[in-house]
């Protein structure tokens, strides 16, 4: 996840003109979409364990390109961008950025998903 948000972000600094949107390839629908539930799906990951997870499937489900993210739950996964990892990403690296004004992005892209996610203070819009 946090890989996907580092290409994001680099997107943020050389096409700022560009919408969100654009940035993730989503429609400005899905952009909504992923923004009203970040809540939701940082709770379903952190209850589920998935941030650390190994399992080989999660990409498929959260990070690959497809029609829609693969939550298991009938009531969302209709609903769901794809790739909602990715969007996912791209918030804990904006946050990181955003709490470390210090750190530049050659030295951000250098550091571990780890570092990047224990320093982050990434908090879900609700």
């Amino acid at each position: 996840m946090v890989s996907a948000g580092k290409r994001l972000y680099f997107k943020d600094l050389m096409i700022p003109f560009k919408t969100d949107a654009e940035k993730i390839n989503y429609t400005e629908v899905q952009l909504q979409w992923a923004q009203n539930n970040e809540a939701q799906i940082w709770e379903y990951f952190v209850e589920r364990e998935l941030l650390y997870s190994s399992d080989s499937k999660l990409p498929g489900r959260f990070i690959n390109p497809a029609p829609f993210s693969k939550f298991y739950l009938a009531e969302i996964d209709n609903e769901s961008p794809g790739r909602i990892g990715q969007y996912i990403g791209w918030q804990i690296v904006r946050a990181y950025m955003d709490h470390n004004p210090d750190i530049s992005f050659k030295e951000m892209l250098n550091m571990s998903a780890e570092d990047i996610f224990n320093h982050s203070k990434f908090k879900p819009r609700k």
